[in-house]
């Protein structure tokens, strides 16, 4: 068995956007139970709220593999991208629980397009040598993100 060769640095890039994105979603955690109280939510809604985005990549994810498919990884990237960016502006201007719902189906889309993206992009450039060693940098960064996110979060 050989052991890995070189991390591909076309990963880099990925890596980064995915920071930011766990960031992005990671920042908005601590601020939703505020956005819930001041909008008078019950608990039994806001736990709706917060499923909404789990809810959305479970039924988005192999959809979104299939349109990497057809379209391409980067169409499918970009729709996330900008996608998490115009959620993140929904639930910023959420006024009640259906915009707040709204935000986190469409933030859930977002991150399964950039997630299943890419890692179909990160299989395309990687063999079977450095593949780990491709993938653990976006990983690593997907759980940096969620770590830091929220504790931005909280802080503003």
């Amino acid at each position: 068995r050989e052991i890995a060769e070189e991390v591909d640095h076309r990963c880099i890039p990925l890596a980064l956007s995915t920071l930011a994105n766990g960031v992005a979603v990671g920042a908005i955690l601590p601020v939703m139970p505020l956005f819930a109280q001041e909008l008078g939510i019950a608990p039994a809604m806001f736990g709706v709220v917060v499923s909404a985005m789990g809810v959305s990549r479970l039924f988005c994810n192999i959809p979104m593999g299939v349109f990497a498919e057809r379209f391409g990884r980067k169409p499918v990237l970009l729709v996330g991208w900008g996608g998490l960016a115009l959620a993140m502006a929904v639930l910023g201007g959420a006024n009640g629980v259906l915009a707040l719902i709204a935000g986190r189906l469409l933030e859930g889309v977002c991150t399964s397009a950039q997630t299943t993206g890419s890692q179909m992009y990160l299989m395309d450039i990687s063999n079977m040598q450095n593949r780990a060693a491709t993938v653990a940098p976006v990983m690593g960064a997907w759980a940096a993100g969620a770590v830091i996110g929220p504790a931005i979060g909280g802080v503003l």
